[in-house]
């Protein structure tokens, strides 16, 4: 709701979401938003929207990119963030694991 109360009220929205897993889980809080908005069909040309999804992880990044392939105004990026530039040991969850499943 605050989503779109802002893009109705300015007719543009930035968002930028890191750790945007694959795009598409129950507890997103921009899914709704980028299916209803982003859809290169429904909105061929510039829509006011730039959404940024940042996913470090390479195989969920590609979950991610596949959910939202072909989507106007969204970018993804297969990086991590730091303080500082250069490598950093990085601890994830082992592939195999999924907290979503009911």
């Amino acid at each position: 709701d605050l989503l779109e109360s802002i893009y109705k009220k300015q007719g543009t929205i930035t968002i930028i979401q890191i750790g945007a897993h694959k795009g598409n889980t129950p507890n997103d809080p921009i899914h709704q938003f980028v299916i209803k908005h982003c859809n290169a069909v429904n909105h061929p040309t510039d829509n006011g929207i730039f959404i940024l999804l940042i996913e470090p992880v390479k195989h969920i990044f590609n979950q991610l990119l596949n959910n939202h392939k072909n989507r106007s105004g969204v970018f993804l990026e297969n990086v991590a963030i730091a303080e500082t530039s250069g490598q950093k040991d990085f601890y994830r969850l082992k592939e195999e694991i999924n907290f979503f499943i009911f």
